[in-house]
């Protein structure tokens, strides 16, 4: 399998996973996340990037395996049990996400969410491949 392949996987895992809770008090999480993973693999990001979860986030990396280490790069997305009526944070930075490390991170509406994520997806392609970004994503990346 190649590696776009194998990323791709990993999003529908990730997919699944998240269908998998029959709780309707994460409804609307779970529809707000499917949203923005559907725009971001609409775009090809789901054959650049490997996707996977934490406990109320997703985040998506360069590494070729599962599992990131403290020291990997990567992009969290934090969307509101609510869906799309809070903002959306977007973080990228290396640790472990909200117990240690260093992160940049944005808050924004949910229709911004997008936009910012391939922002951070931009800049992770940069950190971590040392080139520029695919066209997929070249467009986001800071000039």
């Amino acid at each position: 399998m190649s590696l776009a392949e194998a990323n791709a996987q990993s999003w529908r895992e990730l997919r699944s996973f998240l269908d998998e809770s029959t709780d309707p008090r994460v409804d609307n999480w779970k529809n707000a996340v499917f949203d923005l993973l559907d725009q971001l693999a609409t775009l090809g990001a789901d054959r650049l990037f490997r996707a996977g979860q934490g406990m109320s986030h997703i985040m998506f990396s360069t590494k070729k395996t599962h599992r990131l280490d403290r020291s990997d790069p990567h992009v969290v997305v934090t969307v509101s049990v609510t869906g799309r009526t809070l903002p959306v944070e977007v973080a990228f930075g290396s640790g472990v996400w909200g117990i240690e490390g260093h992160f940049d991170i944005v808050f924004c509406p949910f229709d911004d969410a997008r936009y910012e994520i391939l922002k951070a997806l931009a800049r992770l392609w940069q950190k971590t491949k040392r080139e520029p970004p695919p066209a997929e994503i070249a467009a986001y990346a800071a000039n």
